[in-house]
């Protein structure tokens, strides 16, 4: 491979990946909240867009940087965490999508808005009744963010990881809550519920977030910290179909009559 991409052929691989993966959390922050307006019948495109603004606002805009000659890294003002906007943020990500939405639902379905007159464009009508929804969804976050920064836990991203990200992510790491995860997933099934959608609607962003840290670990050239992760399930549990039926599928071909 060196020969081909050069000495640094490993960072070269892996620009696609990280031009994917470190935007995870800053597009489920999107679509999640565009599918959620589109359910309650508003608009899906403003409410994505707040959202989007919510949770850059409460990203700290810090970056690490080790200077020459140091072996410490200092945080730097100005960037953009890539971190953040990635599997790290992704709790965050859904706590704010669905914060936002339900917040514009509220006062656009309640009619506070600012109304404009009929001769008016829709696109530009609908710029208008997202403002005060908008102002309430940045002012929330905003203030949030203020009195979080006074708090030992500094950041929005800091206090949900310890509260919830770091609680769900042992559960969904380990063998005892992966084997219930499953255990639930079949059941569901032979209750005529589709398992995999259910299970996986909640425990899907930590084997997802288990994932991409395996993946930073690796390009880091460290020990992989996860067993159980979202290739974990597809290869040994879901391949063929929840509870690994492909095995079952081959001898349905070969044996049955």
């Amino acid at each position: 491979m060196a020969s081909i991409f050069g000495a640094e052929w490993a960072t070269k691989l892996s620009y696609p990946v990280n031009a994917t993966f470190d935007i995870m959390a800053l597009v489920a922050t999107f679509g999640i909240a565009y599918r959620l307006a589109e359910k309650y019948a508003v608009d899906a495109l403003s409410s994505g867009a707040i959202a989007v603004a919510a949770f850059l606002l409460a990203t700290p805009y810090q970056v690490p940087f080790t200077p020459e000659g140091s072996t410490e890294a200092i945080l730097v003002g100005g960037g953009i965490p890539v971190t953040l906007m990635g599997s790290k943020g992704l709790f965050v990500a859904m706590i704010i999508a669905m914060l936002s939405t339900e917040i514009y639902r509220f006062i656009v379905q309640r009619n506070i808005v600012i109304k404009m007159p009929d001769g008016v464009p829709p696109a530009v009508s609908k710029s208008f009744i997202a403002l005060i929804p908008g102002f309430v969804v940045i002012t929330l976050i905003w203030v949030a963010r203020l009195v979080i920064e006074m708090t030992p836990f500094e950041s929005i991203h800091n206090i949900i990881t310890v509260l919830i990200g770091t609680p769900l992510s042992i559960l969904g790491g380990s063998l005892g809550g992966s084997i219930v995860a499953m255990g639930v997933q079949m059941l569901l099934w032979a209750c005529g519920i589709h398992g995999a959608t259910i299970v996986g609607g909640v425990m899907g962003p930590i084997w997802l977030g288990a994932m991409d840290e395996n993946r930073l670990a690796f390009q880091a050239g460290e020990v992989l910290p996860n067993i159980f992760t979202a290739q974990f399930f597809e290869i040994f549990i879901n391949v063929g179909g929840s509870g690994a039926t492909l095995a079952l599928v081959l001898t349905m071909i070969l044996r049955a009559k």
